[in-house]
């Protein structure tokens, strides 16, 4: 309510209206598009001289910092005019002090400005002025084909509370991302969710690191429920969960798969992570017959047997049912199961 707004601020010292003091405005000055921590901006706050921020779409915004988390953090851009300086500082005192704060303002911001993705992004609280949200999910979220893990409290069981979906600890493989949501298929379920870019890091945290596409020699498994057929074997799936198959061609906008039951297969490269997930490649032991897993050996060659032709399956590839979570605080259709933390219901 605007008359509260107005009651909390005239009994809080940052806000008062009236000064006789000699008043200085700093604009901050990014270098680089970066973070800004919490306990950074504290210690501008602390300066002797330091009257308030300004700047910002959050009002009192230097009383808000006293209330966040410690690790919170902030992202701005690099300043290059008027609307991309994250916060302007007012300072209010003696001209000496004023001009000593003016100093150690300086002074803090060769540090000021971490790199994107220095912080833990589940400590993501907002923008500054002028911060590009599009170009810090880009850098500091997981990318296509990157693994993640659930966090402790947060599991899915469905809208009902009878589908499992994933567990804290459970590990999932991203194999989608658009402007603002992440989707992800689970290695134990095989279920497929979605969320917000904005909830990721609060649910999720990276345990692996995948390039877009796997290079030739990488080593794969498929995600649960998903299959490769033969025309001979008609709904029936070649390849069992639990084989390991060797990236052996990438050529061409596809990828060629070795299994280790001696069976090929080809796949759009920008599809890979739909039915795939990077697994770590096995120890050599000096069996011949870990030549299929070698990047050098031919497609046509697999455990020692030559086909007559190159194998090549039919691939299911209907698209995976993905379910959006709660966590994204986005209203979801009726037929969306939604995923939330433990304790958290669907309102």
């Amino acid at each position: 309510h605007p008359d509260e707004f107005l009651e909390r601020a005239s009994k809080t010292p940052h806000y008062k209206l009236q000064r006789e003091e000699t008043v200085a405005v700093v604009f901050l000055q990014a270098d680089k598009d970066g973070e800004v921590l919490r306990e950074d901006l504290l210690r501008i706050a602390g300066l002797p001289t330091f009257w308030r921020f300004d700047r910002t779409s959050t009002p009192m915004f230097a009383e808000m910092l006293q209330r966040t988390k410690e690790g919170c953090f902030w992202i701005c851009s690099a300043t290059e005019n008027l609307f991309t300086v994250p916060l302007t500082v007012l300072l209010v005192g003696s001209e000496k002090a004023v001009l000593e704060d003016m100093a150690a303002i300086r002074s803090m911001e060769p540090t000021l400005y971490k790199p994107f993705g220095f912080h833990d992004p589940s400590k993501y609280f907002g923008s500054l002025e002028g911060g590009n949200e599009t170009r810090w999910f880009a850098t500091s979220l997981p990318g296509i084909g990157d693994q993640v893990e659930a966090r402790p409290g947060c599991q899915f069981q469905g809208q009902d509370g009878q589908v499992d979906h994933y567990q804290p600890e459970d590990v999932g493989t991203v194999i989608g991302s658009s402007k603002d949501r992440v989707t992800i298929t689970w290695h134990r379920s095989g279920k497929t969710t979605s969320t917000l870019k904005s909830a990721v890091g609060q649910n999720f945290k990276v345990v692996g690191k995948c390039p877009p596409v796997p290079e030739v020699g990488t080593h794969v498994k498929m995600h649960p429920g998903k299959q490769f057929q033969t025309p001979r074997k008609p709904g029936e799936s070649v390849v069992a969960p639990d084989d390991v198959g060797v990236v052996a061609k990438r050529e061409g906008g596809h990828l060629t798969i070795l299994w280790q039951n001696g069976y090929g297969s080809h796949i759009d490269e920008s599809q890979w992570a739909l039915f795939f997930r990077v697994v770590p490649s096995p120890e050599p032991d000096g069996n011949e017959e870990d030549e299929q897993f070698s990047s050098e050996a031919p497609a046509t060659k697999v455990q020692g047997k030559t086909p007559s032709r190159e194998p090549q399956f039919i691939l299911n590839a209907d698209p995976p049912s993905i379910q959006s979570n709660s966590n994204d605080q986005e209203a979801a259709s009726d037929d969306d199961e939604q995923s939330a933390p433990k304790g958290k219901k669907k309102k």
